[in-house]
């Protein structure tokens, strides 16, 4: 009833008022409701659409109408109807304030309010009703490309919504040294994990309507003397790893990128035109413009022909630039930097409408509320929580550590000054640094208010049950408080920190970059105090990088969480994590070392320090796994509450070499299964790493694709990795371009870049020539050497039982032994210590076997002595025996006088009589069943015992055996009877991604199997089909193959062709040409045999005689005589 517009009034004493009067009013009331509630709704829906972040999806980015073409031809005209003076004032500062409502900001000229600039990377700083994200390192730590958008968007509009036109964020400088000071607010230390942030955070914040700002380009990993550093960076170590980060920026559409303090190879940064001009714009095309870090910029001339378009805070060397027009400085380059500046503007549609500027500062520097302001968080606090619960790298656990259940009445010591409320300031509200409490952000002009935080012992003491069954002892220093905390307590949770910030500002004798990676506040002792009387230590870091952790494997500590800089949320996401309602799934984002010593870089000191790169391309991991050295715990790394198996990697595509420049199309596509094994849904994060060939001069392996996704329990998802031309190409300093050469790059899959699960090649430029060759001669070597070790073994363990050999014999197979050990000593110590005992063990047991080095499988014939106890029958020519329920293809076999078998392959239950098998001997070298049943029936008739090999299953298919049984047979079966414990091959697996995909999940599951050759079974296909897989199984997995059958899918001879360059065969036949008799299968292997296939496979043809037993004794005889 008040008498505002809009508002009906009451109806004055005296004044008649009709019906119809009253109708209308009402009527124009209900429809001016109406259309304000529409107004509303819209309003909220638009909201809504701002600040819910969608699915990533690449198509979603970007939708703005204005392209940049279109800002710059406004930006032209707006520029063109300007002085030179009012040009000027568009680039230039107006100096810092703790007045305006703006502490940074441009003139205003004509209709251009001017630019409101203001930090920072993880929230608007120095501002009230906001909220204060996650730190960037934090955000990295996700590794979840969905919610890095998701937290760049969220800032974007809390920026936009304050009227602030340009946010100075993200921090896109490396990790390279731990103590630097400022790691926190960037993305970590790999730049492709870094690029894929600034990406989406870029993306993220400009779609929430505010002009991002890239910084600091370039060199900027220190905070000593950084503004006369000079950063010593060769070309290539610039493209591939610090300039990789703004590259994607670029991509993403960066509208501003600050130049850096320091010298870059003895320039300024924002005075080196190979930087800014030939790198940042010719190269990487970004069309936006560059602003200096604050004052920066030192000389008039360099600073405006080199690339840069704003000085910052004031206007700096370009003061009065409009009276020195035409001495050194052209009207074309101020042309150019009010072109760039303005078309930002344009392009970001600020001209059409942009929220008033709402920020408001006092003479404090913020620390005091004046109003009135504009709040700007929304849900955003939501988000802030999910982000910090999924940020948290679980380090450690045990039986006896997390999660902590809500409901077990547990008694809880909260200890240290790290779970309580942040109570006194060290400077001020705007560098964001207390000197108690929790940490939630480090210091510098990377801060952000907090509207309030969430101490952890506040929310583990809601949590788990108040004062009653929660304690807090939180000073640091009293040790016997905390040992008495500790002794009344289930569960102690120790709390530590470690805190670095920008360089302005000095504390406790740190300036912004660490002394050193001890804890702070005495942290060491107080964990190690609480651990000796607790045999449940949590231990909770909140850290803004590498510490020192010498106590980590100490026996009471069950957990360790690193929390980093949570932000605002920090009890509740904590929380959220030790009760199990989310299960950790933050990874690593730098390497933490077991020594400071294993650290390749330091800050260095003094004044104009000359900081040399001299790592180069070894940041980080790379540094550990090029030199072999053994993390504490490495890059990538995060435990969960359930695990994860990785199986079924598939890699497909066909790049080709040459120079691509920044070509972003999909070249090579990899796939990998992950399936959660464990009891509770969980969040993995499945990691490619890339091996290049070695002539390139790159790490061991580097980051190149990585994916998040939340798996049920007992599911599976599908990980896809998409690799561009760009991704795998390396930066050629002579060519200046991106070259992709030609040569073998192993894709490693896995977990963390130490704990790869799965492993595979592909090919730039087809297979290279010098890969059959290398592969022919190095499995050749390998596969005799097991073979004839093989031999040795067969023949001092089962010895034929015969009374005597001949000399000559005896002589042969010591010669074969000492040829087996020189061709592949790694091979044959699988079997044996050394070749000259396995002669002594031959000798004394007067061994009738003769192994050939020249033949995989070579089979000689042997006289009996008049003396034998019983007759010595021909060694089998036809190794491979098949039962199909009977033994009647054996027995013809035997007939024949061949009554070994070198292999057992049923097929089918046997069904004959254990007497009828007794007179066969088995050499010890491999046996197969197709099921669990034929198994069963050949185990039972001594079959099996008589081999004395691994049980070698097929691929399983869906009325077989699955992976985890087949591995349980093994262990259950079959490693009783190994009493050598040697294993000689892994499962038989056809030639598809499916066989592959099993042996892979064989070798992970199967401990304790020492596989040393792999058994291939070649059923059709191409010759070039064939030696394509042979490859990729041999470099997959690093053990010769023995192709155990081989037929092509026709007779053609040009389909075999003569140059097939593999010696890996031990059967050669066509036995699954359906259709064929046997003639034509034999006439088949005939010109299989005048290609010279079958001489080249070094190797016996083996067959059955299945069907027709005399042809069966024709191959063999047709081949050995």
């Amino acid at each position: 009833q008040g008498q505002g517009p809009g508002v009906l009034r009451s109806k004055p004493a005296g004044v008649p008022t009709t019906l119809p009067l009253m109708l209308l009013r009402a009527s124009f009331a209900y429809v001016v409701f109406a259309v304000l509630l529409l107004c509303v709704l819209v309003a909220c829906d638009r909201n809504v659409t701002r600040t819910r972040a969608e699915p990533y999806t690449t198509e979603s980015k970007h939708k703005r109408a204005t392209s940049w073409s279109d800002a710059k031809v406004k930006a032209q005209g707006f520029i063109s109807r300007l002085s030179n003076v009012q040009k000027v004032s568009l680039i230039t500062g107006l100096g810092g304030s703790t007045t305006r409502n703006c502490a940074y900001q441009t003139v205003a000229v004509s209709t251009f309010p001017g630019f409101c600039i203001a930090d920072g990377p993880l929230g608007v700083r120095i501002a009230f009703d906001v909220t204060a994200f996650p730190a960037g390192v934090n955000a990295a730590q996700t590794w979840d490309r969905d919610m890095l958008y998701q937290r760049g968007l969220a800032m974007g509009q809390e920026f936009k919504g304050k009227g602030i036109h340009v946010a100075l964020g993200p921090g896109l400088n490396m990790a390279r040294v731990p103590e630097a000071g400022r790691n926190w607010e960037g993305f970590g230390a790999d730049p492709y994990l870094a690029g894929e942030a600034a990406y989406q955070t870029v993306a993220g914040m400009q779609d929430g309507g505010v002009i991002a700002c890239a910084k600091h380009l370039i060199g900027n990993e220190q905070e000593i003397s950084r503004t006369s550093a000079n950063s010593i960076i060769d070309d290539r170590t610039i493209h591939e790893i610090y300039g990789w980060p703004f590259m994607k920026a670029v991509q993403a559409g960066v509208a501003s990128v600050m130049c850096a303090y320091n010298l870059v190879n003895g320039s300024f940064s924002c005075q080196n035109t190979r930087i800014q001009n030939q790198i940042l714009r010719d190269e990487w095309g970004f069309k936006g413009f560059i602003i200096s870090d604050w004052e920066a910029a030192h000389d008039r001339v360099p600073a405006a022909t080199s690339g840069l378009d704003m000085a910052q805070p004031s206007a700096g060397p370009f003061a009065n630039l409009a009276n020195y027009i035409g001495q050194g400085v052209s009207q074309a380059d101020l042309n150019r930097m009010a072109t760039n500046v303005m078309t930002a503007y344009y392009k970001f549609e600020m001209d059409l409408s942009y929220p008033p500027v709402s920020i408001r500062y006092s003479a404090d520097y913020g620390g005091t509320r004046n109003s009135p302001t504009v709040n700007v968080q929304g849900s955003h606090a939501t988000l802030a929580r999910q982000m910090a619960a999924d940020s948290i790298v679980m380090l450690k656990n045990t039986a006896k550590g997390l999660p902590l259940s809500t409901t077990a009445n547990l008694k809880i010591a909260v200890i240290g000054n790290g779970a309580t409320t942040p109570t006194t300031l060290v400077r001020s509200a705007g560098d964001g640094l207390f000197s108690d409490g929790t940490l939630i952000m480090g210091w510098g002009s990377g801060t952000a208010f907090a509207p309030y935080i969430v101490a952890p012992y506040d929310a583990i003491s809601r949590a788990y049950g108040g004062a009653a069954r929660v304690t807090l002892s939180k000073n640091n220093f009293d040790l016997a408080a905390a040992r008495t905390a500790a002794r009344a307590a289930d569960v102690a949770i120790v709390f530590v920190s470690a805190n670095s910030g920008e360089g302005y500002v000095k504390f406790d004798d740190n300036p912004g970059d660490r002394k050193n990676l001890t804890l702070w506040g005495n942290g060491d002792n107080l964990i190690n105090t609480v651990a000796a009387i607790n045999s449940r230590t949590i231990v909770v870091m909140h850290i803004v990088g590498q510490v020192d952790m010498p106590w980590a494997n100490h026996v009471n500590i069950s957990s360790i969480l690193l929390a980093g800089l949570p932000g605002q949320e920090t009890g509740n996401s904590l929380v959220d994590v030790i009760s199990g309602g989310v299960n950790p799934s933050g990874r690593l984002v730098y390497t933490i070392a077991t020594s400071t010593s294993h650290y390749n870089a330091d800050i260095v000191t003094g004044q104009s320090p000359t900081v040399t790169y001299t790592e180069k391309l070894n940041i980080d991991y790379r540094n550990f796994d090029t030199n072999n050295i053994a993390p504490r715990y490495e890059f990538g790394y995060g435990l969960s509450y359930t695990t994860f198996v990785y199986s079924n990697l598939v890699i497909n595509g066909n790049p080709q070499p040459g120079n691509t420049g920044d070509d972003t199309t999909e070249v090579v596509n990899i796939r990998v299964t992950v399936q959660n094994t464990g009891s509770v849904v969980g969040k993995e994060v499945a990691q490619l790493y890339i091996g290049y060939p070695t002539a390139l001069g790159e790490p061991p392996k580097v980051l190149k694709g990585f994916d998040k996704k939340l798996i049920a329990a007992g599911s599976s998802s599908v990980f896809t990795f998409s690799l561009t031309a760009l991704d795998i190409s390396w930066w050629d300093v002579v060519q200046q371009k991106w070259q992709l050469s030609a040569g073998t790059y192993t894709a490693y899959v896995g977990a963390s870049s130490r704990d790869i699960r799965q492993t595979g090649v592909f090919y730039v430029g087809g297979i290279p020539t010098s890969t059959t060759s290398n592969l022919h001669a190095s499995t050749t070597a390998a596969l005799n050497a097991v073979v004839a070790s093989t031999a040795i073994y067969a023949s001092s363990t089962t010895a034929l039982n015969s009374a005597t050999t001949s000399a000559s014999l005896e002589a042969t197979t010591v010669a074969a032994a000492q040829v087996a050990a020189t061709t592949s000593q790694n091979s044959a110590s699988t079997f044996f210590n050394s070749a000259s005992t396995s002669a002594n063990s031959v000798s004394t047991s007067n061994a009738a076997f003769i192994g050939s080095t020249t033949a995989a499988i070579a089979f000689t014939t042997s006289t009996a002595s008049a003396a034998a106890p019983k007759p010595i029958r021909l060694w089998s020519k036809v190794g491979l025996a098949w039962s199909d329920g009977d033994s009647s293809n054996i027995w013809a076999v035997a007939g024949n006088g061949w009554n070994r078998v070198s292999w057992l392959y049923t097929y089918g239950p046997w069904g004959v009589p254990a007497a009828d098998v007794a007179d066969l001997e088995f050499v010890p070298m491999l046996s197969g069943c197709h099921s669990i049943a034929d198994f069963e029936s050949a185990k039972s008739l001594g079959l099996i015992n008589k081999a004395s090999a691994v049980l070698s299953f097929w691929e399983p298919d869906a009325n077989e055996l699955d992976e985890r049984t087949a591995v349980g047979v093994w262990r259950e079966h079959l490693q009783p009877l190994r009493s050598d414990g040697i294993n000689l091959g892994a499962p038989l697996v056809s030639p598809t991604a499916q066989g592959k995909n099993w042996l892979s999940l064989f070798m992970q599951i199967c401990q304790g199997c020492s596989v040393s050759f792999i058994p291939v079974h070649w059923f059709g296909g191409t010759c070039t089909g064939l030696q394509l897989y042979l490859l990729d199984m041999y470099t997959t997995f690093k053990k010769p193959l023995w192709v155990l059958e081989w037929a092509c899918v026709s007779d053609n001879n040009d389909e075999c062709s003569s140059d097939l360059n593999v010696s890996l065969f031990v059967k050669c036949t066509t036995s699954w040409m359906d259709g064929q008799s046997w003639v034509q299968r034999y006439a088949h292997y005939g010109a299989r045999r005048d290609l010279g296939h079958v001489n080249r496979t070094n190797s016996l043809l083996t067959e059955d005689g299945f069907g027709n037993t005399q042809l069966g004794v024709q191959y063999a005889q047709d081949l050995h005589g």
